[in-house]
């Protein structure tokens, strides 16, 4: 993301940036993938509903697992599925592998060691569609109508490094 204009803005006012990049060094290699055990916990980071912490200016921390093999394209595209809370204003957020302190890979335990791989980036996720008809519904001080619409199911659809890499040349 080209955020180089931003950080000069902030400098001018005194005030220091604090960002952290990903890199290609993150992404999983044929091997990194071939080791992972499926069902690998993730950490996804992100803004879901909007909500932040404001004060800090600090995104919020969510964990859950792939509920797909990520060796696999999942339904045929380059794309993965978790099971973690996912709600509208997660999209764009990066989905990684993030074990401190150990790991459990096909080749065994990995104790005192660390291990950040970033997976993807999530786009979307399936919703169950409540359909009704629109009612009446009484409330303490009004009435007003209301219709019950999506619902989600704490699954996300994540994209692939591969995908992303496709982005590359548009940032040189």
């Amino acid at each position: 993301m080209p955020i180089v204009p931003l950080i000069k803005a902030t400098e001018l006012q005194g005030k220091k940036v604090f960002y952290a990049t990903f890199d290609k060094s993150l992404i999983p290699t044929v091997t990194d993938i071939a080791e992972m055990m499926g069902m690998d916990e993730i950490i996804m980071v992100g803004y879901p509903n909007g909500l932040w912490d404001s004060v800090n200016n600090l995104p919020i921390f969510r964990r859950g697992i792939l509920a797909s093999d990520y060796s696999r394209d999942w339904n045929g595209k380059k794309e993965f599925l978790i099971d973690a809370a996912c709600f509208p204003g997660s999209s764009g957020s990066p989905i990684m592998l993030f074990d401190i302190g150990s790991y459990r890979t096909k080749q065994g335990l990995f104790l005192a060691a660390s291990r950040i791989k970033l997976l993807g980036v999530l786009y979307g996720g399936p919703q169950y569609a409540a359909e009704g008809d629109i009612e009446v519904v009484t409330v303490p001080t009004l009435e007003k109508a209301a219709s019950i619409a999506g619902i989600p199911i704490n699954f996300g659809i994540g994209i692939t490094p591969e995908r992303l890499l496709d982005f590359e040349g548009l940032f040189k």
